[in-house]
């Protein structure tokens, strides 16, 4: 049933929305549970539980190696950092976005309105422009969340001194 070969390294926090490209923010995944839990089908929990969407696809767990519930096996001084979890969980709805909560983002292409952020659950976080370095095309930030109403999430940039 399972394909035990091409172990591949997956973001926790993608690169394209901010994440960075270090081992606290990388699993190592085989081929068919890396592309479901870059789609959002599968997570991590808090205790490196595995944890399915409710809303999978039909037919994909009989692709995956991993069952919900199975803990994750890590390796002293290599266990993926607990905030970048948090924020996979968070990108693809299966913990809601609250006021208060840091996300660092990836902007690019400024606008007179500001930037914004598409996660790929659909959420839209929006970063007004006033509160941005409109010298930078691209920006990596860290965001705060100011307010959460309905469908309209808004932001600012944490200033980093």
């Amino acid at each position: 049933r399972h394909d035990k070969t091409g172990i591949e390294g997956s973001h926790i926090y993608p690169v394209q929305y901010g994440g960075p490209d270090t081992p606290g923010n990388i699993l190592p995944m085989c081929r068919n549970d890396h592309w479901a839990f870059e789609n959002g089908w599968i997570s991590i929990s808090d205790d490196y539980a595995v944890l399915f969407h409710s809303d999978m696809p039909e037919g994909v767990i009989e692709l995956l190696q991993v069952e919900e519930g199975d803990n994750l096996f890590l390796i002293e001084g290599y266990e993926p950092d607990q905030d970048y979890l948090a924020l996979h969980r968070r990108i693809h709805g299966f913990e809601p976005i609250e006021q208060g909560q840091r996300y660092p983002v990836k902007i690019s292409g400024i606008t007179v309105y500001g930037a914004s952020v598409t996660f790929p659950d659909g959420t839209q976080i929006t970063i007004p422009v006033e509160t941005l370095n409109q010298a930078d095309e691209t920006q990596l930030l860290t965001v705060v969340i100011t307010d959460v109403s309905g469908d309209r999430i808004t932001a600012v940039p944490i200033i980093q001194e």
